[in-house]
């Protein structure tokens, strides 16, 4: 059918990348409640570009109906709007990329936690042995793919992907599929954790046997996916780094700080976890495990993938170290917005006394169970709150008899976990919650953190 009218929903990022691809090939009209608080700038390029521009969600049922083809922003709630995404001429920017590709592998990695470290590192590993004219990285991580297939063959597309990209993916089928973790998130749009599994679990529909599902099976839902996919179709490798808990029978696990590969439970060498590694923490051992899974999965040698981990620098704002003042080290994790994120950046420094800085908007995670895991951590020294999740942070860290201060900033949090650190102390800033109450994103409360610790005198 030919594509004469699209209706793109949601003109940020994503809507943009549409734009330009069905430029000068069919008429476009664009719907986004946020249209007026544009720039004047971008709102005259739109206007310039698209037929119309629908701003009222109720003037939007004929225009859905006269369109060929619907395409969606990751951010846009088609059930809100009351569009069904089963509708067959409503799509993704994915699957759209997904058809425009040339002869190409796409890497796809998706999970809670970890994703854009464990994309950049998968990235970074790829290029060091097919070169950097080989490999894209794009999705979630900050470039459109769309902008990105479609320009030569032979290509690596290394891509992020998130819940609502995926849930929207009919096509899509990747060569090879990561899934790192699941844990508390964007319930206000799945309503339950097995909506948001399933949507996570969609991208390996359409697998085949030539395709390989990288699945980390310390987590309790990559367990129940890795059963799920066990009987086939596409090969399986699973991987863990708590091996006392979760038996790898055939994937890549630790044995010590040696990563082995295990096939039917017999285990082989592969080589020592490079010290240091690129962060601290079991959950960076385990992004290094998937990472290198995958690559091995599309015929990296072992000895390229070394070269590039000892290369390998986090992305920023993720357990990210700023400085030392008076002895007491101070880190960044402001990316973590979840119960999980928050808990794994706490048990990162199990010889160190830590003092967490916590806050920020409430997303309705429940958040009971880390305060009473908190309550057995022995090491953790100090609570600080700030922002809109102070006050519920003070009622569970007062209900579960644990130290803390209410501030309203983060400045006042550094000063306040100054007062209360020691020499060889820990300061992390891992806020559990977003950013959205103070902050346009969790980079800038990232950066207003490292100004206030590089005051500290």
């Amino acid at each position: 059918m030919k594509i004469r009218r699209v209706l793109i929903l949601g003109l940020g990022v994503t809507g943009l990348s549409v734009i330009r691809r069905f430029s000068g090939k069919a008429e476009m009209i664009g719907f986004d409640e946020g249209f007026e608080r544009f720039s004047p700038d971008l709102r005259r390029k739109l206007l310039l570009r698209l037929s119309a521009v629908v701003t009222d969600r109720r003037l939007l049922p004929p225009r859905a109906r006269a369109a060929d083809l619907i395409v969606a922003s990751p951010g846009i709630d088609l059930v809100a709007l009351g569009i069904s995404r089963d509708n067959p001429r409503v799509v993704g920017d994915l699957d759209l990329a997904y058809a425009a590709r040339r002869v190409g592998r796409f890497l796809a990695v998706t999970g809670t936690n970890g994703k854009t470290t464990t994309t950049k590192l998968l990235a970074a590993i790829v290029m060091e042995h097919f070169g950097k004219s080989r490999v894209v990285v794009a999705g979630n991580i900050g470039t459109p793919l769309l902008d990105e297939v479609g320009k030569k063959s032979g290509l690596y597309y290394v891509v992020e992907l998130s819940s609502f990209q995926l849930e929207l993916s009919k096509q899509f089928r990747p060569a090879v599929g990561l899934f790192l973790n699941l844990s508390q998130n964007h319930l206000d749009r799945h309503k339950t954790m097995t909506n948001y599994f399933e949507a996570k679990a969609r991208m390996f529909r359409r697998q085949t046997p030539a395709d390989t599902a990288v699945v980390n099976i310390d987590d309790p839902y990559g367990s129940r996916l890795a059963r799920r996919l066990a009987s086939g179709p596409c090969r399986l490798i699973e991987y863990g780094v708590e091996p006392e808990r979760h038996a790898v029978r055939n994937g890549l696990t630790l044995e010590g700080d040696r990563v082995v590969r295990r096939r039917n439970g017999v285990s082989r060498p592969l080589f020592d976890v490079p010290d240091p590694l690129f962060g601290p923490g079991k959950h960076n051992q385990s992004n290094l495990l998937a990472a290198s899974a995958a690559a091995l999965a599309v015929g990296v040698p072992i000895p390229k993938i070394l070269s590039a981990v000892r290369k390998f620098r986090l992305p920023a704002h993720r357990l990210e170290f700023v400085k030392k003042v008076d002895e007491v080290a101070y880190y960044d994790d402001s990316k973590a917005t979840s119960v999980d994120a928050a808990r794994k950046a706490l048990q990162s420094f199990p010889s160190r006394q830590i003092i967490a800085l916590m806050g920020g908007q409430d997303k309705g995670m429940d958040f009971t169970p880390l305060f009473r895991e908190l309550t057995r951590q022995r090491n953790l020294k100090y609570l600080v709150f700030f922002g809109s999740l102070g006050d519920k942070f003070g009622r569970l860290a007062g209900r579960f008899r644990l130290p803390y201060k209410r501030v309203n900033r983060v400045a006042d949090a550094v000063r306040a976990s100054r007062d209360a650190a020691a020499p060889g102390d820990i300061v992390v800033l891992s806020p559990g919650g977003t950013s959205f109450d103070q902050y346009t994103n969790y980079a800038e409360r990232g950066r207003d953190f490292r100004i206030c610790v590089e005051r500290l005198k």
